[in-house]
């Protein structure tokens, strides 16, 4: 009888927390950040890597972006999006737009970030960024 209270004691005080399988949730796309409650920002070196094959960009452009997992470390989640990088632009402004791939969804206004559709456990992951097509050139980063 003691063991059953106790686990029913356990379960009832666990912290809630959100994840989203799916992907994530339309409501981070102002931040980038995801809405997992009760966790707290990352801050120590990160094991997983974004490995664009340029920073800098023209019209038009196609851009394979690498989101890679190190030291056997494995990711289920993400939420991508390109932003001006450039000293005198608006850097939290959303630029172009990524080619859906498997188990992934365009997300946030204009299709400007890509997300998982899936939980399932990936190591690597290439995707492409496309630049606007109106007439530009300049420095990107992918957060």
């Amino acid at each position: 009888m003691n063991l059953v209270l106790n686990l029913i004691l356990c379960l009832v005080s666990l912290p809630a927390i959100n994840a989203f399988s799916s992907g994530a949730d339309p409501r981070a796309c102002s931040n980038l950040k995801p809405l997992h409650d009760g966790l707290d920002t990352q801050t120590s070196t990160s094991p997983f890597a974004v490995i664009p094959s340029t920073t800098t960009y023209t019209a038009s452009d196609k851009v394979t972006v690498t989101l890679e997992a190190r030291c056997g470390y494995k990711f289920k989640g993400f939420l991508i999006q390109a932003r001006r990088a450039d000293s005198l632009s608006v850097r939290t402004e959303p630029l172009g737009t990524f080619d859906p791939v498997a188990n992934t969804n365009q997300i946030c206004p204009n299709n400007t970030a890509l997300t998982h559709s899936s939980a399932a456990e990936k190591t690597s992951l290439d995707i492409t960024w496309n630049a606007p097509s109106i007439a530009g050139t300049g420095h990107i980063v992918f957060k």
